[in-house]
């Protein structure tokens, strides 16, 4: 599936972005991908990124769920452990010692659009993000037909999740 070997921070290739691009009508993913257009959709905003296609998609066991996409993610177009970042970086680490496939997860985040400032970083999600993103939050969890379970990744994670 890969283009470039799965190690951390590939995305920065423009080349692995275009291949993941390529991929997000595969049958795995393609549902997710139609998420994610009826939300940019919604808010009239290409700031919510895809599903990594490299991930397990609707066929995911386990869902991680963090708390908002950052720059990266935005720049990338992805939630993925590949992202060029410190946090997918991180992810990337912990889920290969944890000894996950890749094709067991999902990575979302409980509010799926950037919560940034006019400076292009991102602020903290607030308690009215959380709401507006709620609706998403179990419309995602309706397509994720084989789940078992959801690691949810920090506090709002947490707060998000509970509402």
């Amino acid at each position: 599936m890969l283009t470039c070997p799965d190690s951390p921070k590939t995305l920065q290739h423009s080349e692995e972005k275009a291949a993941r691009v390529q991929m997000l009508q595969h049958q795995h993913i393609a549902p997710l991908t139609s998420f994610i257009y009826r939300i940019r959709r919604k808010f009239k905003s290409q700031n919510v990124p895809f599903f990594d296609p490299c991930d397990g998609g609707v066929k995911a066991k386990a869902l991680f769920l963090l708390e908002a996409p950052g720059p990266t993610a935005i720049r990338s177009e992805f939630v993925s452990r590949n992202n060029p970042d410190e946090t997918a970086n991180n992810s990337f680490e912990l889920h290969r010692e944890a000894g996950l496939s890749r094709h067991d997860v999902a990575l979302w985040n409980i509010v799926p659009w950037f919560v940034g400032r006019n400076d292009g970083r991102i602020r903290p999600v607030g308690i009215g993000d959380i709401r507006e993103a709620v609706p998403y939050r179990d419309e995602l969890l309706n397509l994720l037909t084989h789940l078992r379970c959801v690691v949810l990744v920090g506090r709002k994670a947490q707060r998000g999740y509970a509402q």
